[in-house]
């Protein structure tokens, strides 16, 4: 191990016994919440990042809320109709894997959430695009819905910082 890395290690061993002290010193039950919130703090040069941007600079869409709250997930993007497209399919994507979405499917959840989507967005998945890798594709048609793509599943992963999924959708309603 080199000089560099061994005071890189020494510097974060004290900043995590530092955030340790402060940390422990709150209830157990919000200590996880305030690791989380306090240490980009602490390894970012003490600057809070700005829409709670934890360690990722590139912007607070790259790396938004967990999973587990969806009101929360959606706060940390950007509303414009076709990116909400996009959007909602993450969520599933990070609730039930690789599944055909549908415009019923992406319709009712934009209702849910008070989110504009374009009139067609199976058009908006057919024409998604990952600028960043070639123009491949995101999603291709399945049935009567669109999925993610090898390609669409790295972009979802990359972009939004979330896991697949292992939930089963819900059943439908009956009519």
């Amino acid at each position: 191990m080199d000089q560099s890395n061994s005071s890189l290690i020494e510097e974060t061993i004290n900043k995590l016994n530092e955030l340790d002290g402060i940390v422990s010193k709150l209830g157990p039950a919000i200590q996880p919440e305030a690791v989380k919130r306090l240490a980009p703090m602490y390894f970012d040069d003490g600057q809070p990042l700005p829409n709670g941007n934890n360690g990722n600079k590139a912007g607070a869409e790259a790396n938004p809320a967990p999973t587990e709250d969806r009101e929360q997930f959606f706060s940390s993007l950007e509303d414009k109709p076709a990116e909400n497209v996009r959007h909602i399919a993450a969520w599933f994507y990070s609730q039930y894997g690789v599944v055909p979405i549908t415009n019923e499917m992406i319709s009712k959840e934009a209702i849910d959430l008070g989110r504009i989507v374009p009139d067609r967005p199976d058009n908006t998945m057919r024409f998604a695009k990952d600028k960043k890798k070639k123009g491949q594709s995101l999603f291709r048609k399945n049935g009567k819905g669109w999925q993610w793509t090898v390609s669409g599943e790295l972009y979802v992963k990359e972009t939004y910082k979330i896991g697949k999924g292992k939930n089963s959708l819900p059943e439908k309603e009956p009519k």
